[in-house]
Parts: C-alpha cells; sequence; structure tokens
C-alpha cells in the first residue's frame, strides 16, 4: 500500500496548478491553451526566480534539498537493485 504524503506548496503555485487544470477542462482548443499553460509556466517561473533572490536562505535551502532527493535515490537504487519493491 501506498503510504500519503503531504506536500507544501506556496499559495502561488496552487493557484497557478489550479489555473491550469481549469484551462485544461475547459478545453478552450487548440494552440490558446498551449499558450496559456505556457504564459502560466512563465509567470510561475518568475516568482520563484524573485523568491529566491529575495531569500538566499530559501535558495540554499532549495539546492540542500535537492542533494538530499539525489542522494536519497540513489542510495534506494543501490540497497534494492535486485529487489522487487512496490510503492
Amino acid at each position: 500500500m501506498r503510504q500519503l504524503q503531504r506536500e507544501c506548496l506556496p499559495n502561488f503555485v496552487i493557484a497557478a496548478r489550479a489555473e491550469e487544470t481549469r484551462i485544461r477542462l475547459l478545453r478552450i482548443g487548440g494552440p490558446s491553451v498551449e499558450v496559456a499553460l505556457k504564459k502560466n509556466q512563465v509567470i510561475l517561473l518568475e516568482k520563484m526566480e524573485n523568491l529566491t533572490k529575495d531569500n538566499p536562505k530559501l535558495l540554499a535551502a532549495l539546492y540542500h534539498l535537492s542533494d538530499c532527493k539525489h542522494r536519497y535515490e540513489e542510495e534506494r537504487k543501490e540497497r534494492f537493485e535486485e529487489s522487487w519493491v512496490l510503492y
């Protein structure tokens, strides 16, 4: 059985995901959907970049988190290389 995991996200990420879902569900059609989604992605990336520029500790924490995730995946692959793991 898969264990549920909480994911903490900033409000603007939640809003961006909701908007992306709304656009996909409305199926406005063709290129206009892709343009709207790309615009939302650009806005989201700009907000994230501004947050990390304004807060060096956040940037350091994100690098640390990324490093931890990478090391965890490497360790998991090494330990369970010949095992079947269901999750």
